[in-house]
Formats: structure tokens, sequence, C-alpha cells
């Protein structure tokens, strides 16, 4: 895999889900995400030609287009950070991939069916997943609701998402993603945040200290005392 910062003219969506009047709701609240926190995970594109064909991305590429359009596009994403593929990495990539349900909509019915009272051998042969995509499905359940959304819209993955769970302290999740940036899509990053490391080295060789993990205790107004 190739890392690579690309003009949007060079990138194509082969479908034909160009940008138009008529964008989705979905679209606009990416794109919402991603003037407020940047493009966290690259697109995934394929040479074709004198082109890129975008196999993995496309939602996050038209809230691009959309920012574009409307001159609210971040001068950092000029240029938008790609990773080229070759043909066999993107049918390996897709055979990898989940082939019926969306990482959002599978965390969703995992919550429902643990709710219910389904133990993990039940959620596992339900959903043909394994207990470590229940475990990361579950931990959703103490994110932080802008990091949540992020991984509704799909700015985050699970992998991500998970990672960020571990950090008791909510608001210290949120912090950490706005420090991290583009670093979130790096796989030692995240388990270094998993480990519930302390000190991060970043790949530009810059040090990143993590925000306080803990729950911060809540505080009670004092009560008058009776007379």
């Amino acid at each position: 895999m190739t890392h690579i910062r690309l003009s949007p003219e060079l990138l194509f969506v082969k479908t034909g889900a160009q940008a138009s009047d008529a964008i989705s709701q979905d679209i606009k609240d990416l794109a919402r995400h991603i003037v407020s926190t940047g493009l966290l995970n690259p697109l995934t594109v394929m040479q074709a030609q004198d082109r890129y064909v975008i196999v993995d991305g496309k939602k996050r590429f038209l809230a691009i287009q959309f920012l574009a359009r409307h001159d609210l596009l971040p001068r950092s994403l000029n240029k938008i950070p790609c990773t080229i593929v070759a043909d066999n990495e993107n049918r390996r990539h897709k055979a990898a991939a989940p082939a019926l349900m969306r990482e959002q909509e599978l965390v969703h019915n995992i919550i429902l069916a643990a709710g219910s009272g389904l133990d993990n051998a039940a959620i596992r042969l339900k959903f043909a997943c394994s207990d470590i995509i229940i475990s990361q499905a579950l931990s959703l359940r103490s994110l932080n609701h802008k990091l949540l959304a992020a991984f509704n819209s799909g700015i985050l993955n699970m992998n991500q998402a998970a990672a960020f769970a571990t950090v008791q302290n909510k608001q210290a999740q949120w912090e950490l993603l706005l420090a991290l940036g583009p670093f979130v899509s790096n796989t030692e990053i995240l388990k270094a945040i998993t480990a519930g490391q302390t000190v991060i080295t970043l790949s530009d060789d810059n040090i990143l200290i993590m925000p306080d993990r803990r729950c911060k205790p809540q505080t009670h107004a004092p009560r008058d005392e009776a007379a």
C-alpha cells in the first residue's frame, strides 16, 4: 500500500454517485464532523490510468465535495489523504469486510441483543461474529456522545471507537481524538491506547501525553443546613 495526498479532481466514484444538489442528511452530518475533527481515515483508492477510483470512503468523498461546493472545505483537505491499493489488495479488503451488515448496524444489533438477555454464544450464532467483535460493540455504550456520532457517521471505524472506549473519562476520549487527528488511523497508536499507555510516540516523532483516563468524580452543591 502507498500513502499519498491527491487533488479531488483526480478522484472519482465508480458508481456514478457524484455530488448533487439533493445531498442526503447523513452526508451533511459527515461533512460537519470533517470540519470539526478533520478527515481521520484516508480514502482507499485504486489507480485507473491517470485517475483514481475510490473503493472505500465514498461517503467521505461526497462530504468533501459538499464542503468544497459551499466554500467550507478546510485548507488541509485541498489535497485528500489516500491509500493506494492494488487490485489483489482490494479483493482481500472486500473479502475481509462483512458482506451483509455495516459495522454501525452490527453494533446496534449486538447491543439490542445483549439488552434483550442473549448471551455471547447466542449473539455469536445470530450474527456470525467473534467474541472480540461482541466485546468491542458492547464497549461503545461507554463512548463519548461526540465519538459515538463520529462512529455512526463513518468517521471512525469499530476498532478505533473501541480503543477510545477503553478510556473511562468521556471528556478525555474527545480530547484524545482531537489531539491525535489523522494519527487515529495508526494501528500501533490504537494498541497503545487500548493497553492503557499514558505517553504515546506519534509517527512524526512527536510525543503525546494522554489526557487523564480516570472518570472525574461528580461534585454536588452543598445542601443548606436546616434551621
